[in-house]
């Protein structure tokens, strides 16, 4: 029987988009395995020492008690050196000989202004050298892998496991939100702000700002220096409760991103019932191009234009939310899960 190690440092970090990856494919792989056992192999998940409402039952939990970069590159090789070691959040311990990392795209080389110099340093010097060494990289989406080859990241072509969406609807919805924020359903349009420029908020605020723009509502932070329009609402951090009302009655939910790895939260809004106005840049054309209306990120005044369209035709904004509904559920983490478990087995089997 081999052992195989899930790096389980994500579980102790902030909750960004890569952790919210780990922590579904980690219980849905559990609930997989829970249903058709793997007999062959024994599954533990190794994290710092530390509170985690993680609940699992076929993957057994190990704590170390380390943290930060000592856990995952001294204490992690050493407690998962008998077996396979799996890591979903980008990076993983350079000692271990037998390691799989998920690395989530390339935007250290391809966004480098969105990252700390500190981050960027660390990030090119850690994934090249997993890249060379690792087992077998994985990613989330075709543009990440093709992104992770050109700028010499991994030494062959990544495998390809496209995130799931339906996490969304384990939240029950929040609509006391839209009361708290003052918000009338099909009035508004939703979107995420970030200080991060590759996230484009500008473009958000200068549609915001045209004559007759309807409510933006934004979730998250503004970039430094930014001022917002009137009829701008700040969200400001949410539940996913609160998330799922916001998309569910917004007119529409628009992420303009001039680059995204795969661009998660326009499949939020799908399964959601919200229509999708997304940038045909980076992931996004490959993921959601047949579900979502497409637009140039540069261009506010497409988006404007797309939103007025939205707002004027009912049956427009129906037969979209019907592509977006039918996209969405061909994205679940079970079968997210399912590649992952194919994944290993497929490399235990070169071992």
């Amino acid at each position: 029987m081999t052992n195989i190690y899930i790096n389980g440092r994500f579980l102790m970090a902030r909750q960004s988009g890569v952790q919210r990856v780990a922590r579904r494919l980690v219980l849905e792989l559990d609930a997989l395995l829970s249903k058709t056992p793997d007999t062959d192999n024994q599954y533990f998940i190794v994290c710092p020492d530390g509170e985690t409402d993680l609940a699992l039952r076929a993957i057994a939990m190990m704590r170390l008690p380390s943290t930060g970069q000592w856990f995952e590159q001294v204490s992690l090789p050493r407690a998962a050196a008998d077996g396979l070691l799996v890591n979903l959040a980008n990076t993983g311990p350079l000692l271990h000989k037998n390691n799989i990392v998920m690395m989530h795209d390339a935007q250290v080389w391809t966004a480098p202004e969105s990252y700390s110099r500190l981050f960027r340093l660390w990030y090119k010097t850690i994934q090249p050298l997993l890249g060379q060494r690792a087992q077998k990289i994985l990613t989330v989406s075709e543009f990440s892998a093709g992104h992770l080859m050109q700028h010499d990241v991994v030494a062959v072509s990544p495998t390809v496991i496209h995130n799931g969406v339906d996490h969304i609807l384990d939240a029950p919805s929040d609509p006391q939100i839209l009361d708290r924020l003052d918000l009338r359903p099909g009035s508004y349009v939703f979107a995420f702000a970030s200080p991060q420029p590759h996230k484009n908020t500008k473009l958000l605020l200068e549609v915001a700002a045209m004559p007759n723009a309807p409510t933006l509502v934004l979730a998250g932070a503004l970039p430094d220096g930014a001022a917002a329009p009137d009829n701008v609402t700040l969200a400001g951090k949410i539940s996913d409760s609160e998330l799922r009302a916001l998309y569910e009655h917004a007119l529409c939910f628009a992420l303009p991103s001039t680059t995204e790895g795969f661009g998660l939260p326009a499949g939020e809004a799908m399964v959601c019932g919200c229509p999708v106005l997304a940038a045909n840049a980076g992931a996004l054309p490959e993921v959601y191009a047949d579900a979502a209306m497409m637009l140039d990120p540069h261009t506010p005044a497409q988006w404007f234009a797309a939103i007025e369209a939205l707002s004027g035709d009912p049956e427009k904004r129906r037969l979209l939310v019907d592509k977006g509904t039918r996209r969405g559920e061909t994205l679940s983490w079970a079968r997210a899960a399912t590649r992952l478990h194919d994944a290993i087995i497929e490399t235990l089997a070169a071992l």
